[in-house]
């Protein structure tokens, strides 16, 4: 079986940098597997199935960072701007688990199925950057400047993500619908 779909972020994700903190994020994700179903009866089975998913999502945040600048006015000055910035966390998440189940077929287009299962993140990253995100700044005297970052993107963080490849359960009930193609 093959499983397309959107993933969210749900509650606030940590990076490695002091007050770096990325909620809301979305992602495309999806899910190869198999499954072994054995009848038991004519309308109930026992089955197993066992997937890999990929589950990887994009959040961002803002900050105002003030820095200096020094330019000339008939000598070199130098005068603190703020500066915005932009923070994005690519994460990616790698997932194989397994998980018996039992299944009911009340009618023949329509199936219930429930089981437990229990998984494990084989690979976990998160690449985080930054990047200067304006062209301008506005100094005291009024004077618009344009602003020059040595490089587009930092990456502040291209590491595992800490304490996320423990051991997981799940409870998974599902309906579904048998369409014959």
């Amino acid at each position: 079986f093959v499983g397309l779909g959107q993933n969210w972020q749900s509650g606030d994700m940590f990076a490695q940098c002091e007050d770096c903190v990325f909620s809301g994020g979305t992602g495309f994700g999806f899910t190869l597997g198999a499954l072994y179903e054995y009848y038991l009866w004519e309308n109930f089975a026992f089955g197993v199935a066992s997937t890999y998913r990929y589950l990887g999502f994009t959040a961002e945040f803002r900050e105002i960072i003030t820095k200096d600048h020094l330019y000339t006015d008939n000598g070199l000055i130098r005068e603190t701007v703020n500066l915005r910035f932009k923070h994005t966390a690519d994460v990616d998440i790698h997932n194989v688990s397994i998980a018996p189940y039992i299944k009911w077929t009340p009618w023949e287009f329509i199936f219930i199925r429930a089981g437990l299962g229990i998984g494990a993140n084989i690979s976990t990253n998160i690449k985080h950057t930054e990047e200067l995100d304006q062209k301008t700044a506005r100094l005291s005297n009024g004077e618009i400047v344009f602003i020059k970052n040595n490089s587009s993107k930092q990456y502040v963080q291209d590491t595992e993500i800490p304490d996320l490849k423990s051991l997981q359960l799940y409870f998974l009930p599902s309906i579904g619908f048998n369409i014959p193609f």
